[in-house]
């Protein structure tokens, strides 16, 4: 399993680095991804860039979907905050994780990313 920055986790609350490391097992418990560690922050791939974690304000982290604009779900809980390709899914405590909204969004993640060449 690949390792998560030590100086990433020391940056986040013990919320936030709970809420990392099930995101990061979740995440690499599907088979065919793989984790680096790009632009300071845990990044994961198919073929391309699916998907990274950030911290955010309150307490949260964001879990950022490149080519995340062409999901159209119309759901709230996916924002684009004024980007152009990433939309993410914050998320405050690990007991809020809505799974089958999360497995929705790597499957549609895995989806776009079996296309790119």
């Amino acid at each position: 399993m690949s390792h998560i920055s030590d100086t990433f986790i020391r940056r986040l609350s013990e919320n936030q680095a709970e809420i990392v490391d099930f995101l990061h097992e979740y995440i690499l418990g599907i088979p065919n991804l793989r984790q680096n560690m790009n632009w300071g922050v845990p990044c994961y791939y198919g073929k391309a860039l699916i998907c990274y974690q950030n911290a955010v304000k309150n307490d949260g982290i964001e879990l950022n979907f490149f080519r995340g604009h062409l999901f159209e779900l119309g759901d709230s809980r996916l924002v684009s905050k004024g980007r152009k390709l990433v939309a993410g899914y914050t998320i405050y405590s690990c007991d809020d994780i809505d799974h089958e909204f999360l497995q929705l969004l790597l499957d549609l993640g895995i989806e776009l990313d079996k296309e790119h060449k």
